[in-house]
């Protein structure tokens, strides 16, 4: 194992409950110093939760805390490419009925579309009936 602090290797005690991360006391008291100095606790790579949110009786959707907060925000754009998501895992469920197939595809058309236009549309400023020209500019200020 190396220490965290100052990366020398190390062999750790087969006994311990915890799995050590620093070789002496020293290090780990160099630890407690810094820490303490810029008020922070060392980092700790933890995995993202995902929590399952049942659509219906047949699909359910992943939503971890980046996707949450996104859709909190109030961006279209990313609920729509949520829905868009539970509508293409619905549409691919074998156990989706048959006669929601229909419905179901309307919606995910309709979904895409909107997604498009959103994307689409982001860029300009100006409608293009708008735009305006430099011969316009020149005779407003004449």
């Amino acid at each position: 194992m190396k220490c965290v602090i100052c990366g020398k290797e190390f062999s750790a005690n087969t006994n311990a409950r915890r799995k050590p991360k620093y070789c002496s006391a020293a290090c780990k008291q160099k630890a407690y110093e810094l820490r303490k100095r810029i008020g922070a606790r060392p980092e700790v790579k933890r995995s993202k939760k995902k929590v399952i949110v049942p659509v219906s009786k047949n699909v359910d959707a992943e939503l971890d805390k980046d996707t949450f907060e996104r859709m909190r925000d109030g961006a279209l754009v990313d609920t729509l490419r949520f829905n868009r998501d539970v509508l293409q895992k619905a549409l691919g469920n074998p156990d989706t009925p048959p006669s929601a197939l229909a419905s179901i595809s309307k919606q995910l058309i309709d979904v895409c579309r909107q997604i498009e236009t959103l994307e689409t549309d982001d860029g300009d400023v100006l409608a293009s009936s708008e735009e305006l020209t430099d011969d316009a500019i020149l005779t407003d200020i004449i």
